[in-house]
């Protein structure tokens, strides 16, 4: 999954949380989260690829038990 994708995903997302109640907590911490997931998107997409790579292969390794 891409970039573009993945942006795409959290901002279906951010349009389905904003039809919950707004003084729902949920929905509240929720857009939070997601809107902090679009801004690091925007910079992850700005990083020069060999940077992406390498955060990437950091990601991965750290998942690895």
């Amino acid at each position: 999954m891409d970039d573009a994708q993945k942006i795409a995903l959290v901002k279906l997302e951010v349009e389905r949380v904003q039809r919950l109640p707004a003084s729902s907590a949920y929905a509240i911490h929720r857009l939070k989260v997601l809107n902090k997931m679009l801004e690091l998107l925007s910079k992850m997409r700005r990083l020069p690829s060999w940077r992406r790579c390498l955060l990437n292969l950091r990601s991965e390794n750290q998942t690895l038990p």
